[in-house]
């Protein structure tokens, strides 16, 4: 329940959540994860069609400034972001040691 709350998966009845000097109650999960606050579930469901680096990627896709239409009408701004996640989800998977399971489902 706790970690809900600091996460923004439930709302607080009374009390503060401070992270660096700043009230988190009120803010939406997206927001928090912004803040640099993520978390992950014990059920976790993956995008089933998408590789491994894909699923990574897609959770960098909060922390791009690209939106919808650049992404559909692929600007060069949105390209260079692309690569960026690219390269930090290459990163990551390298780092816990899954590198291997790159290409696949």
């Amino acid at each position: 329940t706790v970690f809900n709350v600091v996460t923004g998966i439930y709302q607080p009845d009374g009390g503060r959540v401070i992270f660096k000097g700043e009230d988190l109650a009120g803010n939406k999960p997206h927001q928090i994860v912004a803040k640099g606050i993520a978390r992950t579930f014990q059920n976790i469901r993956l995008f089933s069609n998408m590789t491994c680096l894909e699923n990574v990627m897609s959770g960098q896709h909060c922390r791009g400034s690209a939106g919808v239409w650049s992404s559909v009408f692929k600007f060069s701004y949105q390209k260079g972001e692309e690569n960026r996640i690219r390269e930090e989800a290459e990163r990551r998977l390298h780092q816990v040691g899954l590198w291997k399971f790159l290409p696949f489902q």
